[in-house]
C-alpha cells in the first residue's frame, strides 16, 4: 500500500479534493490550538494574580468535561484557585486538605500537559498563522514564570523549590 502512495504521489497533490482535506486538517488543528490556549489562559489565571504570602489551591474540576485535542480535562481534572495570605492560612489550609504533596502533583501533572501544548503550537506555526497566540503565550509565560519565583519565596523550602524551578525551565525552554 505503502508503495502505491510513493509511487503515485503527484496523483494525490493535483487533487482538489486531497488539497481541501489537507486544508479542513489544518483549520481543525488551529481552531484546537487556539481553544487550548484559552483554557490554559483561563487555568493560569489563579498564578498569574498572585502575591507575596499567597498559595495556590486546588478544587476539583466540577461541571461538564471538556473535549478538545490539547486539552484533556480527564488529566486535568482540577481547577487552580488563589489561596491570598491571612493570619489563619495555615489553619484553613489544613482544614480543606490543602497540602503542598497533594498541590504540587497535580502542578506538574497541568505543566507538563501545557509543555506538551506549547511544543504543538511552536510545532505547528506554519506560515507563521498562530504567530498572535505565540506572542500571547510569551507573555503569559513571563508573567507565570515571575509569580511561581514568588511562590517559591513563600513556601522557602528546597524541595518545593527545585520542583518550581522545574516548571520554570519547563515553559521557557519550550518557547525560546
Amino acid at each position: 500500500m505503502s508503495l502505491l502512495f510513493s509511487q503515485n504521489r503527484n496523483i494525490f497533490d493535483n487533487q482538489p479534493f486531497f488539497r481541501s482535506l489537507i486544508a479542513l486538517s489544518i483549520n481543525y488543528e488551529h481552531e484546537q490550538l487556539i481553544k487550548g490556549h484559552e483554557y490554559y489562559k483561563k487555568i493560569f489565571e489563579p498564578i498569574i494574580n498572585l502575591e507575596s504570602n499567597d498559595k495556590l489551591g486546588i478544587s476539583e474540576y466540577v461541571g461538564n468535561k471538556i473535549s478538545l485535542k490539547y486539552f484533556n480535562s480527564d488529566i486535568i481534572n482540577f481547577n487552580l484557585y488563589l489561596d491570598k495570605y491571612k493570619v489563619y492560612q495555615s489553619m484553613t489550609r489544613w482544614y480543606w486538605n490543602q497540602k503542598r504533596n497533594l498541590i504540587f502533583p497535580k502542578l506538574t501533572t497541568l505543566f507538563e500537559q501545557y509543555t506538551i501544548y506549547l511544543n504543538k503550537l511552536i510545532k505547528f506555526n506554519i506560515n507563521n498563522s498562530l504567530n498572535y497566540i505565540i506572542d500571547d503565550v510569551k507573555k503569559m509565560n513571563e508573567q507565570i514564570v515571575k509569580k511561581l519565583k514568588l511562590l517559591r519565596n513563600t513556601y522557602n523550602d528546597p524541595k518545593i523549590s527545585g520542583v518550581i524551578d522545574t516548571y520554570c525551565d519547563q515553559i521557557t525552554s519550550s518557547t525560546s
